[in-house]
């Protein structure tokens, strides 16, 4: 084979085809999140939310179908084309348009998680509408622009989360935990998202003037949204190990009182009562009770931050 004919195959074809493989990798870890949402969740969330990650799944789908037949165009109908290598079909015009509509979501998502958290209702519209102009002028543009866009909102999504979920500290242990668990998963998303959208839009600026022979840039493309939805759905599904995690085992000793009387037989040693919190049980009320006032407000005050971030779509005070 032609060295040249080689090097452009593997320009084109070889990065769409890698792209695709790594997105079918995404969808089908969606897949699974969805099925596993609709499972653990459908019976307590708010039908909106349900609503959401359906429609999600939708489009998820449908960009999956558009892409596959894109490869189909690239493979088989030009198998012979070079030509053909450097035109974009209609099904390529609505993967876009589906990726877009996926991350356009996903960021308003994290949008509505800011919007919750942030008390001070100045701070709620400078902040959010910031966020939205540059969302909403993002899906207006041409692709490369759209990239830088969606890269900036991204990182400002990343960094207003961690600097309003640290404030959210109180001091006390359980909560500031759970704090620093959401800080994490916030960074870790937005460098994942941000990132791939920095890289497409690199690759694709560096190539510009190489037209379609050159589609470096498909490697980062096709999974970019994917890694949306993943990121959505798994903000989703993580409440549960998240209250699995405040879960304690608490201990009643049960021995002699300050006055010298004791309520266990003499000579008996001290009987110890263990309690373990079920998964999910309002854990602010329970351990109120039998521990300090302080462990009761923590529990409270981690399970309405967890349902302020993980469930933004219904009402809660963090």
């Amino acid at each position: 084979m032609d060295p040249d004919l080689s090097q452009q195959l593997d320009d084109t074809l070889g990065c769409v085809f890698i792209g695709l493989t790594l997105a079918l990798i995404l969808y089908g870890f969606s897949l699974a999140q969805t099925q596993y949402y609709f499972h653990e969740y459908s019976s307590c969330d708010h039908l909106s939310t349900q609503a959401l990650v359906a429609f999600l799944w939708l489009l998820d789908t449908a960009r999956t179908c558009c892409g596959l037949q894109f490869l189909w165009v690239y493979l088989i109908d030009n198998h012979t084309n070079l030509s053909g290598l450097s035109q974009f079909t209609d099904a390529f015009i609505a993967d876009a348009f589906f990726a877009t509509l996926i991350i356009l979501i996903t960021q308003l998502y994290y949008i509505n998680v800011i919007w919750r958290l942030i008390a001070r209702q100045q701070h709620r519209l400078f902040l959010a509408s910031i966020m939205v102009a540059a969302t909403e002028s993002g899906s207006r543009v041409t692709s490369s622009i759209q990239s830088l866009a969606a890269f900036v909102v991204d990182a400002y999504i990343a960094a207003t989360l961690s600097v309003v979920l640290h404030g959210k500290r109180t001091g006390l242990t359980r909560t500031d935990s759970l704090l620093t668990k959401l800080i994490i998963s916030a960074v870790h998303r937005g460098i994942l998202t941000a990132l791939l959208q920095f890289l497409q839009f690199i690759t694709y600026i560096v190539t510009l003037h190489s037209g379609g022979t050159k589609l470096i840039w498909a490697v980062f493309y096709f999974p970019a949204s994917k890694v949306n939805t993943n990121s959505l759905l798994a903000m989703l599904n993580v409440r549960h190990w998240l209250r699995e995690s405040m879960v304690q085992d608490v201990e009643l000793n049960i021995g002699r009182t300050d006055s010298g009387s004791s309520l266990s037989p003499r000579g008996s040693h001290p009987r110890t009562t263990r309690i373990l919190l079920a998964k999910g049980a309002s854990l602010g009320s329970q351990v109120g009770v039998i521990g300090p006032e302080s462990q009761g407000l923590d529990d409270g005050k981690a399970h309405s931050i967890v349902d302020a971030v993980c469930r933004p779509l219904v009402q809660t005070t963090a």
